[in-house]
């Protein structure tokens, strides 16, 4: 679309106006003439019928069609002249009557309406017939030509003498233009109207037929009632009274003029048919519907002339290098490489000209397609191949376009692909976890890759300095990220399941610097774990229990309680939901210590104590359902119902072996642990 937009310059524009304005005159004539219906329509058809067929042979390269079109053209051309001979006379004869020809020659034609009804009226009285009709528009010289020509002033005693009963002209009409008597004597059409009654006169249906077929207006007397009529546009008003015959009049051809009296020296003139005056916006706006049509009418005859002109458009098109013969890319020179073993080491662009008519340029720009195929015997004589604009095969509309080279030949330097197998590892991918909040952390070590082995294609260049990057264990990480995760870690992966999903990997900025490429896809599974944090310790009294069953040989009363606390470490396992060292994360972890030491009892099973020896281990008995305590804390910890990993872990600190003392029968004694 833009590229026809391109098109309407103003100079374009110029020459559009200029076909346009001829047009509209040419529709105005034909609007004008007898019959314009069918001249008008036959004048429309063939300007567009013979136009649509020519861009059709030209669209579609039917040359031979479009050479007998140009052959007739100017044989059509003498015909219609002489078919529409009396039209194209009384046209040029009507120029003389154009308003801006009449300006400049000084010449003022003023229509009397007052002679004309000073005349009617008398007639009426006297019962005497009378036909005047009155030219506007449409001209009425086809009825002019075969009446009475006569090309006077119109005079009151002169219409009162024309329909006198023994006149010769009587029994025909008068046909009036601006101020003067066209010809007197005329045969109207008559109506043939159904609504028209039977009684109607000969003269009120003349009346009516020419305001049917032309635009003019007709004032008619009856001969047997003295009656006046006046018609226009096919609609009569009858039984006009003799004191409103002016006004009526006056109403009648004020349509396309207003009345007024002219006046001449300061005093009144006689009541005269003047044009209304326009603004220039109204006089635009006139017959917008013709001179729209004669617009497009334009612009469709230009647009069709401008695609048959020869011209060259330039463009500047990039290279793009493939595997695949069957696949040229739109707006580019492809080249097809022998095999994956060669690569382009850079893309030049070409600045290339298409010559050709307008029409298959603007087809060419829409869609342009080069094509070029390597072989191996091209590569083999060496890294450059230099590229003749024929050896191309340009995919274009028409073989009418030719294609030059508008710059320097086209060098295509070729390079030498090599492959290495890549063995993959967490270093060489970078993740957003970005979005993890506490408790949760990626687990870079547990990282998994599919495929475990990644093949790589580059130049040995390239692939000599990705080996040694990778052997440089030792150096910066940020240079050994080599491939990027396509999405980012968050927590909600916990609770979806999504931490289990493969994440797609697309090559890094590093890859393309070097210019490696991968021939797979490659895949990365990041487990998503939650955090394990030492909270701190607490203090638990250690009791004696006997979980043995009857018949044991220790009895529960024969030891005292070992007067040391047991010291244990708390672990939480995804909580407090906050980072270590946080404000929160201080407060909460009070929190829970206080409820491990609630819900965690130490104790020594005396039926594990080997007959004749004093020496107990301690042991731990804790809740089974963390989740639900946690959860008791707060909103905060509202996600470990959600994951049953969510625990606190313990682990002993103080020795778990503790020597117990026998109770002595006196009741005295003490406990001592090791």
């Amino acid at each position: 679309m833009s590229q026809i937009l391109e098109i309407f310059t103003p100079k374009a524009i110029l020459q559009i106006l200029i076909l346009a304005t001829g047009i509209y005159v040419l529709l105005a004539f034909l609007r004008s003439a007898r019959g314009s219906g069918v001249v008008r329509g036959i004048g429309v058809t063939f300007i567009v019928g013979v136009y649509s067929l020519w861009w059709l042979t030209g669209r579609y390269e039917l040359d031979e069609l479009r050479l007998v079109i140009q052959g007739l053209l100017g044989i059509v051309f003498v015909i219609l002249a002489i078919v529409f001979q009396p039209e194209l006379r009384r046209g040029i004869t009507s120029l003389s009557d154009n308003p801006l020809l009449s300006r400049f020659l000084s010449a003022q034609r003023k229509e009397s309406v007052s002679e004309v009804t000073s005349a009617i009226v008398s007639m009426a009285k006297k019962k005497q017939g009378a036909l005047i009709a009155f030219e506007r528009r449409t001209p009425l010289e086809s009825y002019a030509n075969k009446a009475v020509q006569l090309d006077c002033e119109v005079n009151r005693e002169l219409l009162d003498t024309i329909f006198h009963d023994g006149s010769a002209l009587h029994d025909g009409g008068v046909i009036l233009r601006g101020d003067r008597i066209v010809a007197a004597g005329a045969v109207f059409p008559l109506s043939e109207s159904d609504d028209v009654a039977r009684t109607t006169g000969t003269r009120h249906r003349a009346a009516l037929g020419i305001t049917e077929e032309t635009d003019s207006v007709a004032i008619a007397v009856s001969e047997e009632t003295g009656l006046i009529s006046i018609s226009k546009s096919g609609k009569m008003e009858r039984r006009i009274k003799r004191d409103q015959v002016e006004e009526v009049l006056r109403e009648a051809l004020g349509t396309d003029g207003a009345l007024r009296r002219s006046t001449e020296d300061g005093e009144e003139g006689e009541a005269t048919l003047v044009p209304e005056p326009q603004s220039p916006l109204q006089a635009v706006l006139a017959h917008g519907g013709q001179k729209f049509a004669a617009l497009m009418i334009a612009v469709f005859v230009f647009y069709g002339a401008h695609q048959d002109l020869m011209g060259s458009e330039e463009h500047r098109l990039r290279t793009v290098a493939t595997y695949d013969a069957g696949t040229p890319q739109p707006g580019a020179l492809t080249v097809v490489l022998p095999t994956q073993l060669h690569r382009l080491k850079t893309e030049p662009s070409v600045d290339v000209t298409f010559v050709g008519t307008h029409q298959d340029l603007l087809e060419v720009n829409q869609d342009i397609t080069g094509f070029l195929r390597l072989t191996e015997d091209q590569l083999a004589a060496g890294t450059t191949v230099t590229i003749a604009p024929e050896s191309i095969d340009w995919r274009l509309p028409s073989d009418r376009v030719n294609v030059y080279w508008s710059g320097a030949e086209l060098e295509l330097t070729i390079e030498k692909i090599a492959t290495y197998e890549l063995e993959l590892e967490p270093g060489l991918i970078r993740f957003d976890d970005s979005e993890i909040v506490a408790p949760y952390a990626a687990d870079r070590d547990a990282m998994e890759f599919r495929p475990s082995t990644l093949q790589v294609r580059g130049t040995q260049d390239a692939i000599g300095e990705l080996q040694r990057l990778l052997a440089q264990a030792d150096g910066p990480q940020e240079e050994r990220v080599l491939f990027e995760a396509t999405r980012p870690l968050t927590s909600t992966m916990i609770r979806t399941g999504a931490a289990s999903l493969w994440i797609p990997c697309a090559p890094g900025e590093r890859m393309a610097d070097l210019g490696i490429a991968m021939d797979d896809q490659l895949q990365v599974k990041i487990p998503i774990e939650l955090g394990e944090k030492q909270l701190g310790t607490i203090d638990l009294d250690v009791a004696l229990i006997s979980l043995g069953t009857e018949g044991t040989a220790q009895e529960p009363g024969q030891f005292l309680a070992p007067s040391a606390k047991a010291e244990v470490r708390v672990y939480g396992v995804g909580v407090p939901p906050w980072p270590p060292g946080s404000q929160e994360w201080e407060v909460e972890k009070l929190s829970i210590l206080d409820l491990a030491r609630d819900h965690v009892r130490a104790f020594i099973d005396i039926n594990r104590i080997e007959t004749g020896s004093r020496l107990g281990v301690v042991e731990l008995h804790e809740t089974s359902d963390w989740p639900s305590l946690l959860n008791e804390l707060g909103p905060d910890y509202d996600y470990v119902l959600e994951d049953p990993r969510v625990t606190l872990r313990f682990e002993f600190i103080s020795d778990r072996e503790v020597l117990l003392d026998p109770r002595e029968e006196d009741g005295e004694g003490g406990g001592q642990d090791q």
